[in-house]
């Protein structure tokens, strides 16, 4: 299980970063900027999806683990969507508690910013997770390596 999660956190590290430096790149007309974007939000994304998004996805999986089917997957969905909020919530009490306390509009508007990047994160952590799961998935990526060694087996 811990090889699939860490996987699976490879591939969200990948595409969260990617999919955030071409929103970025594209909305700021900035394309030659593209790499300064990448590794900002590279540095600044895994230690989040590391440290939070790999826990949080074996919480979910402990949750679930006596699901099946699609209403496993329905639930573990809900689970890593609603971590992905609370992430955001923990931030918010740590960084702005008075403000939270105070005046929940403001922090609301304050902190929606960074809700998009957390639920894009979470929901792709669950998708590369499921994915993974699938024995068609697996089977494929088995398939693939094993291609790969053999090829590399006839270049020696």
């Amino acid at each position: 299980m811990l090889k699939r999660k860490m996987l699976a956190f490879l591939l969200t590290y990948l595409s969260i970063v990617l999919i955030l430096s071409l929103l970025l790149v594209t909305d700021n007309n900035m394309y030659s900027e593209f790499f300064l974007y990448f590794v900002l939000i590279g540095a600044y994304s895994l230690p989040f999806i590391l440290l939070y998004g790999v826990p949080s996805s074996i919480f979910a999986d402990y949750l679930t683990k006596k699901l099946v089917g699609l209403i496993r997957s329905g639930v573990s969905l809900l689970i890593h969507l609603a971590m992905g909020m609370v992430i955001v919530v923990i931030a918010g009490i740590i960084f702005e508690n008075k403000s939270l306390l105070m005046n929940f509009k403001s922090f609301l508007s304050e902190y929606l910013i960074f809700l998009f990047p957390t639920l894009l994160a979470a929901f792709l952590f669950w998708l590369s997770d499921e994915m993974l799961r699938s024995t068609f998935i697996r089977n494929k990526l088995l398939f693939i390596t094993k291609s790969l060694d053999k090829y590399w087996d006839l270049k020696r």
